[in-house]
């Protein structure tokens, strides 16, 4: 009997290393270093590290995911085991525990990604801008000139989530309830990435075909004026009123900089307008990037 177990004991062993050093294909080694990722809600899973590789499938609310490699010591996006292949996600989008320069620098094994000369394009009429991020508050790269229009390549389209969905290469709201003032279009603008509102265009083409990509505000020049500005740290209702259930006019995407202009009495919301509607929304998901919401006007 103490021989037997002694046996066991010792092919146990034998499989533990051999697991650890990869030996057993098809097996996925489990780095010891514990860095793993939660997505905080639905998350794009990529080919490689950037918005313009393929999107290979969806991370749900919730789930979490071993961190197995790093595409650079800025730690950008994060290279998980996605059900045994390879799959990079934004970190910008997770919750990252552990310590991310503990794992390696590596290089994607998909191709590199291209953009632009999709066949998808936006035709742009007059009094209309181009800008360098998605929202009212980045700077403009470019304005067509009233009574002209322009047409760009389409390389990308917010992310955005139900009840938005692409539906015969139109992104339609099932509850009707206006959200599409929510997407935004990335628009290959003269070799410089640009962003467009989608209701401010003509699309023709396979909108559908598309990738979805993420935005931070790292990638543009964000020119902001006099008084205070909050960056919308998760996408957030923009209601009629400062009361919590009045009716929602848009939803303002994660990443969009803009001017707060007044407080309610209660102080935990901020008056704002967005693509030309004035709104409220609650402070539990901004962030301050300039000024202080204390110096903000009283008003309801």
């Amino acid at each position: 009997m103490k021989l037997r177990l002694k046996h066991v004991l010792a092919l146990l062993l034998v499989l533990t290393v051999a697991t650890g050093s990869g030996l057993f294909s098809g097996v996925v080694t489990v780095r010891a270093d514990g860095v793993t990722v939660l997505a905080r809600t639905r998350t794009n899973v990529r080919s490689g590290p950037a918005t313009t590789y393929s999107i290979i499938g969806h991370l749900s609310q919730g789930d979490v995911m071993t961190v197995t490699g790093r595409s650079s010591i800025s730690n950008d996006w994060l290279r998980i085991d996605f059900n045994g292949s390879e799959g990079w996600v934004a970190a910008s989008v997770v919750t990252v525990s552990g310590d991310p320069t503990t794992i390696p620098i590596v290089e994607p094994s998909a191709a590199v990604a291209t953009s632009g000369n999709t066949g998808v394009t936006a035709t742009i009429y007059g009094e209309n801008s181009i800008r360098s991020g998605p929202a009212t508050g980045y700077s403009i790269i470019a304005t067509i000139p009233e009574d002209t229009s322009a047409t760009y390549d389409i390389t990308g389209i917010l992310e955005f989530a139900p009840p938005l969905e692409c539906t015969n290469n139109r992104i339609v709201d099932v509850t009707n309830s206006g959200y599409q003032s929510s997407v935004w279009l990335r628009l290959n603008a003269g070799g410089q990435d640009g962003w467009i509102p989608y209701t401010s265009v003509t699309v023709s083409g396979a909108l559908c075909s598309i990738s979805e990509v993420s935005f931070t505000a790292a990638e543009a020049t964000t020119t902001l004026g006099d008084g205070t500005y909050v960056k919308i740290t998760r996408s957030v209702n923009l209601r009629a009123t400062s009361w919590a259930q009045s009716e929602v006019l848009a939803v303002i995407p994660s990443g969009t900089i803009i001017q707060a202009e007044a407080k309610n009495s209660a102080g935990n919301r901020i008056r704002v307008t967005y693509q030309g509607q004035i709104g409220w929304l609650s402070l539990n998901y901004v962030s301050v990037v300039q000024g202080r919401i204390g110096n903000l006007d009283v008003a309801e």
